[in-house]
């Protein structure tokens, strides 16, 4: 996907809540902490998780930030 991105020219952004992960580079797309999201303008957040406790806990914190499922973000597994 970040290929696809990045082939149309597209400007996204990677985040984690692994401290290993932030910071590093992948795809030349520097890697930030989740909580830089609420500071992206109209974000189309993809959210992977396999964890269905994972995936609970992103979408409550989600619903804190005021971003609703279809228009700002998607699960992927």
């Amino acid at each position: 996907m970040a290929k696809i991105l990045q082939s149309y020219q597209d400007t996204f952004h990677w985040v984690s809540n692994n401290q290993k992960q932030i910071g590093k580079d992948i795809y030349d797309v520097r890697m930030q902490d989740y909580k830089s999201l609420p500071d992206i303008d109209n974000p189309q957040i993809m959210i992977v998780v396999s964890s269905p406790d994972g995936k609970k806990e992103i979408q409550k914190l989600l619903n804190q930030w005021n971003k609703k499922p279809i228009i700002d973000y998607w699960f992927f597994a």
